[in-house]
């Protein structure tokens, strides 16, 4: 399965990483990783994850992390649209 970011997914990693790298740039990597992790687990099984709150999408929480990622499957790709922290309100 093909996976691709949306620019919001994209940015939501950038931001993400520059907020963590002010403490720590090897934890930032770690979180970075893991977020790679489980875009790569979503694309084996994906129908992993809750139902999503947005229309069509599902959402999967990382394994010991307080982010997920907002996720849909269309044929044969998986578009990562977020990736945000749980304690974010959203819609």
């Amino acid at each position: 399965m093909i996976i691709q970011w949306s620019a919001s997914a994209l940015d939501d990693r950038i931001k993400t990483f520059q907020f963590i790298a002010d403490d720590s740039v090897t934890a930032a990597a770690r979180v970075n990783e893991a977020v790679d992790a489980a875009a790569e687990h979503l694309a084996d099984f994906p129908d992993s994850g809750r139902p999503g709150r947005a229309p069509s999408t599902r959402e999967w929480v990382l394994n010991g992390l307080p982010y997920l990622l907002i996720e849909s499957v269309e044929g044969h790709s998986l578009t990562i649209w977020r990736v945000l922290h749980t304690s974010r309100l959203w819609a």
